[in-house]
């Protein structure tokens, strides 16, 4: 009988792997034989995945052909529903093969950098994923670049051994942007390689320069940098593991308005305390990684420290869980004079204004359930995200301040400025169940919104 068990020494060995490459970044071998290792790993459950289909296909067709008694015809019913859970593990080991090279990227570039290599060119869309690794046509080109690249003393991953980097064969990963290259064994020519071509250099003009126009749907996208530093709790969240490991449970308040939870034996579940208030968000990490949802974020590969805690976490045989207190949120923003709302919206999660201030008038920052998400997934702080967004809202002030003044010159017409109407939001409705995702619709919206 087969199950997460089988791949329990390879997830300790890549594990191992990893982090030794994060105590020394400039050893470009271990980073080739790691890069090595998952390609066979892939390879090999890919072909996995390959036979458990075909084992699954002769044992639907047994069953249907009709001569099987009674007993007989439940054998093979249990065969089938055995194999048809083998299958479904191995395929999702192929995202979780993914994710340590998802690690080897994370450990080189900027977190909010990597985002951008998920989603296509000419939307917000997350980008077609190129498929199956073995018997890849032009592999042995890209692993020959990839190894020419690392022999220069220049740190390089293959897109195709993770999840995140979907633009391009090969990533340079110099920093702080990636460097996608498209690797083509052949001149042939054709309109999906013209698209591909055309998405990669549109992604490198971006990275260039920080701005783009008709750049995934948006008539002008400019990137700027917050001056402001994350606050992670990664910290808090291996202790509360480490403490389960023998309780069987354990939970964690890093800091007012969040809990980590770790549940190890089921039985003791119902330990989870919500606290008082009705306001409150929770999100079950197993199910961003169950349905392999968790990019663009900092992988678990890299945020789970322990070895065997993460084989656990994987297998599932602890659930991670993060609490969130909208009041104390809220009131953090009140603490520095903004006005902070959870909207009921597929794409934003909280409209930040300064108090006071004319709705009409005045800009305003939404902050997407992408960016919100990040205090599950990354186990960062609450307090982080007020002041990132003090920082923004003060940037949109200088900004209309600027073009206020450029207007007064005649520099600028005014409806050349406007880049659309002011978008209207409805309250979230509390009470409400607690069980959070994170999750938005594929199309994401730009997260400026104008200034009227």
């Amino acid at each position: 009988m087969r199950s997460y068990g089988q791949y329990r020494d390879s997830i300790l060995e890549v594990a191992s792997m990893l982090r030794r490459l994060e105590t020394d970044l400039g050893d470009y071998e271990l980073l080739l034989d790691l890069q090595r290792t998952l390609i066979r790993l892939i390879c090999a459950t890919e072909r996995q995945v390959v036979g458990l289909k075909q084992q699954r296909a002769v044992l639907k067709a047994s069953r249907r052909s009709g001569h099987h008694g009674k007993a007989e015809s439940a054998v093979i019913k249990a065969q089938a529903t055995q194999v048809s859970i083998d299958l479904g593990t191995a395929q999702h080991m192929l995202f979780i093969w993914r994710c340590f090279g998802d690690g080897i990227a994370f450990l080189y570039i900027n977190k909010y950098a990597l985002k951008h290599m998920l989603y296509d060119s000419a939307d917000y869309s997350v980008k077609q994923h190129a498929g199956a690794l073995h018997g890849k046509d032009g592999f042995r080109l890209e692993w020959r670049i990839l190894r020419e690249v690392l022999q220069r003393g220049v740190p390089a991953v293959l897109c195709d051994i993770t999840n995140t980097l979907r633009h391009g064969d090969v990533c340079v990963l110099v920093g702080p942007d990636p460097y996608p290259i498209e690797v083509k064994s052949s001149a042939n020519r054709n309109a999906r390689v013209d698209r591909q071509l055309d998405g990669l250099t549109k992604l490198h003009d971006f990275l260039a320069t920080d701005e783009a126009v008709n750049f995934r749907g948006l008539k002008h996208v400019k990137r700027v940098e917050a001056p402001v530093s994350t606050v992670s709790h990664r910290a808090a969240m291996n202790s509360c593991i480490e403490q389960a490991w023998n309780a069987g449970f354990a939970q964690a308040s890093p800091e007012e308005g969040l809990t980590y939870f770790c549940i190890r034996d089921p039985e003791l579940a119902d330990k989870l305390d919500f606290g008082p208030g009705v306001r409150k968000l929770l999100m079950l990490l197993n199910e961003p990684k169950t349905e392999c949802a968790w990019m663009p974020y900092f992988p678990f590969t890299l945020s789970i420290r322990s070895a065997e805690a993460l084989y656990e976490f994987i297998s599932g045989k602890i659930v991670l869980a993060v609490l969130l207190d909208a009041t104390t949120l809220v009131r953090l923003f009140a603490d520095r004079g903004f006005d902070a709302q959870f909207v009921d919206d597929p794409h934003w999660e909280i409209v930040v204004r300064r108090h006071g201030a004319d709705p009409a008038a005045a800009p305003m920052s939404v902050i997407s359930k992408q960016l919100f998400a990040r205090i599950f997934l990354e186990f960062e702080s609450l307090s982080w995200l007020p002041e990132r967004e003090a920082w923004f809202i003060d940037h949109l002030e200088q900004e209309g301040h600027a073009q206020d003044e450029r207007i007064a010159r005649d520099e600028v017409r005014p409806e050349d400025l406007m880049t659309g109407p002011v978008p209207t939001f409805r309250p979230r409705k509390w009470p409400m169940p607690p069980l959070y995702s994170g999750q938005q619709s594929d199309q994401q919206p730009s997260r400026d919104v104008p200034r009227p």
